[in-house]
């Protein structure tokens, strides 16, 4: 894969996702307000749920199809016929343990819901395979159209049930919207018909790899929801609803740049078939992704209580603190989602395993660490979980990856310094010139400075490195536009 085409690659599927967070950014106001931070809570628990047991059905075969030196249909409906099979058996299961479930955490009203949510693991083992093949062809346009167009009914759905008073059920209700119209469109895409095959040989070679992806996907669970768990279970409803939507907010960076990890394992796994070093791609990549989420990052601390205040209300006003002390966790998760596609890419999936381990039992310990303080200790146990295990995940990804420090060092110097210039500039700014402003004026006018500091940062300090990127990405657009 040429660096064009995973650059090109990766901006469409982060400008898919820029676009399809724009538009849930809009609707979140609407949706928070009409069904409020209590039944906001119960959908994050049955929704919590609902990805554990979707962790369970992500066994990594879908990885196999794109890490394959050369698919088959073969290859591909034996790998269908066992999601499937999986996803099959998880669906009875919740359905099964739904009422236990609710009244074990604490929430019987959650029952429901998830009785209700349990038939979508089969939508999604159904979409496993046709959106492999999407990956591994490098379609990333026809990927990135897929989701927008997938978000947006997912989006309308929850607008028609919140406006209809269906309360939590309207979030459960866009759930099957988005992932019954991603799976109708990738299905269009692919055409892709399972043959009654199944041969256990074609994948033997591939099961430690996915044993060892299944584990780390199924740790990585409960390094990104021990939260949510935690308050479920300590706190009320309506705390987990103001927590689920501070990390919601602060998680749209990754959001949209986390999705690069599409076409960042197909380059790396190519990159390690090929012999190739991989540290001028991990360089190019990071530095992407900071430029977009530190500045974000940084202007979501500033500006988080009139944002609050502008987007949800007075009800929501907790989330705001809670945004401040999330934020961390917030920069580093775009990074982790990067380290990921290195090491599946050079086929080191213990090394992912370890990540998610070591991930799980510091942020477990700092919650806990943080419970007596309430919600705010736990947000704040989160990020200095996250901290700590970044700092060794790094060291495992420079290694793996033949990574540089003075190469890494050049790559993130001019977006953090500059996002540093931003968050002092911005900060005396308010300070000095919109003090008493109502909250709509001072969160524009501040975003406004934002911009102006941080792109005037980038070029004062780092010239003719901004010059550079700006030349490269019109090269590379141009170049996209002729062979269109």
């Amino acid at each position: 894969m040429t660096p064009g085409k995973l650059f090109l690659g990766t901006i469409a599927i982060a400008s898919a996702s820029a676009l399809r967070l724009a538009a849930q950014v809009l609707v979140m106001p609407i949706v928070a307000r009409l069904i409020g931070p209590n039944n906001y809570g119960l959908a994050v628990l049955a929704g919590t749920v609902l990805a554990f047991v979707l962790r369970f059905g992500d066994i990594g075969f879908g990885a196999t199809i794109v890490r394959a030196r050369s698919s088959s249909r073969d290859l591909d409906s034996t790998v269908f016929w066992i999601a499937i099979g999986i996803t099959s058996a998880l669906a009875a299961l919740l359905a099964l343990a739904a009422y236990p479930l609710g009244r074990l955490l604490g929430h019987p009203e959650v029952s429901p819901l998830l009785l209700y949510i349990s038939p979508l693991p089969i939508i999604v083992g159904v979409a496993v395979v046709p959106a492999a093949l999407l990956q591994r062809e490098g379609k990333f346009k026809a990927a990135a159209a897929c989701e927008i167009i997938s978000a947006f009914v997912g989006i309308a759905v929850v607008i028609y049930g919140s406006l209809s008073g269906w309360g939590a059920w309207a979030l459960i209700a866009q759930q099957f919207g988005f992932w019954a119209s991603k799976l109708a469109i990738i299905e269009f895409l692919t055409r892709f018909l399972p043959a009654p095959v199944f041969r256990s040989s074609l994948i033997a070679s591939s099961l430690r790899f996915n044993a060892r992806l299944w584990a780390a996907n199924i740790t990585g669970f409960f390094a990104g929801n021990l939260d949510n768990l935690v308050i479920a279970t300590f706190l009320s409803s309506a705390s987990l609803g103001y927590y689920a939507l501070a990390y919601q907010i602060i998680s749209i960076p990754n959001s949209i740049l986390g999705a690069s990890h599409y076409s960042l394992f197909p380059a790396f796994a190519e990159a390690r078939r090929l012999g190739r070093p991989a540290e001028a791609t991990y360089a190019s990549a990071i530095r992407l992704i900071l430029l977009i989420t530190a500045p974000a990052i940084v202007g979501l601390v500033v500006v988080a209580a009139p944002l609050v205040t502008i987007m949800l209300g007075e009800s929501w006003k907790p989330t705001a603190m809670l945004i401040r002390l999330l934020a961390p966790a917030g920069l580093l998760m775009p990074i982790f989602v990067l380290n990921s596609a290195l090491f599946l890419g050079f086929d080191r999936a213990d090394l992912e395993l370890r990540v998610q381990v070591l991930k799980s039992g510091l942020v477990l310990a700092a919650i806990i660490g943080g419970l007596a303080l309430g919600v705010e200790g736990i947000a704040g146990g989160v990020s200095i979980g996250f901290g700590l295990a970044f700092a060794v995940c790094m060291h495992w990804a420079m290694r793996t990856g033949g990574i540089s420090f003075s190469a890494l060092a050049e790559a993130v110097q001019a977006p953090l310094a500059a996002s540093a210039t931003l968050a002092l500039g911005v900060s005396a700014v308010r300070v000095t010139c919109l003090q008493g402003l109502n909250p709509v004026s001072d969160l524009v006018l501040s975003v406004i400075a934002g911009c102006v500091i941080y792109l005037s940062a980038l070029y004062l300090g780092f010239r003719s490195q901004f010059l550079d990127d700006i030349f490269h990405v019109r090269l590379l657009l141009k170049a996209k536009i002729k062979t269109s």
